[in-house]
């Protein structure tokens, strides 16, 4: 879905089973949020995140062992924009340029 403020967001869960005591699924999540100040183009972007997760379980056929197991990652980055610097310590640095 697409949020205020050049924001975006997607969620993706699928699972399936395999047999009636086998099951698997994979998941997968995004965010990319827009810079709000200066952007310098269309897909300038202030943080970005990219997970996933792989799972699956099973279960023994009397149903006295249950076999967990799941791997997951995820990359965020945010590009900093930097800071403001006060007139007090430089007369000729603008705010927010």
């Amino acid at each position: 879905f697409f949020g205020g403020g050049n924001r975006n967001m997607l969620d993706v869960s699928f699972a399936r089973n395999i047999n009636p005591r086998w099951n698997v699924g994979i998941d997968f999540n995004t965010l990319r949020i827009r810079k709000t100040l200066n952007p310098a183009q269309r897909d300038d972007h202030m943080a970005v995140q990219n997970a996933y997760a792989f799972h699956t379980n099973y279960r023994s056929e009397n149903g006295k062992y249950w076999l967990l197991g799941a791997f997951s990652r995820m990359k965020h980055t945010v590009n900093e924009i930097g800071g403001i610097i006060p007139p007090e310590v430089d007369p000729n640095s603008l705010y927010f340029t």
